[in-house]
């Protein structure tokens, strides 16, 4: 998994690009795990995205959708999904895989200030012939159980690779 130096230090540094109230509603509003966002297609040829975003009320929570696109090259699709908060509330990053074939798929759950997930796909079915390993991934982004309830900034970057 390749991870670049700068994405590292401003991870360490609870850096974001946000600016503006962070009580107002993300571009993405309303989202959540009942009707989350669609951010497209990511492809293991290589995409990288960073979206600035917020939680801005006591309740909020953000989910999105993604498909993760296998072409075939350099093996499975290596996914990294970082949510990187502005300091002022720790987060809870849950990331659920499934594969396109419905072969089988995982959720993994991350908490913190910095919350980030990396997992390489994996897809058993498809047959002798079939090494596609693509699949959708839901993100949901909120803040940890008994954290700040403050409004918020906080920055996804999602890898694939």
């Amino acid at each position: 998994m390749k991870l670049g130096r700068p994405l590292l230090l401003a991870s360490a540094l609870g850096m974001t690009a946000c600016v503006g109230d962070p009580s107002q509603p993300d571009e993405f509003e309303p989202n959540s795990v009942a009707a989350p966002s669609a951010l497209g297609n990511f492809s293991d040829s290589g995409t990288h995205q960073t979206f600035d975003l917020t939680l801005h009320d006591g309740v909020d929570e953000d989910a999105f959708t993604l498909t993760i696109s296998d072409g075939g090259i350099d093996g499975n699709p290596e996914v990294s999904i970082f949510a990187n908060g502005d300091g002022t509330s720790e987060l809870a990053l849950t990331v659920d895989f499934d594969c396109s074939d419905d072969s089988g798929g995982h959720t993994s759950t991350e908490e913190g200030p910095d919350a980030g997930i990396a997992f390489t796909t994996s897809c058993p079915g498809g047959g002798f012939l079939s090494d596609d390993d693509s699949g959708s991934a839901t993100i949901t982004v909120r803040r940890k159980p008994g954290a700040s309830t403050a409004p918020m900034f906080y920055e996804l970057t999602i890898d694939v690779d």
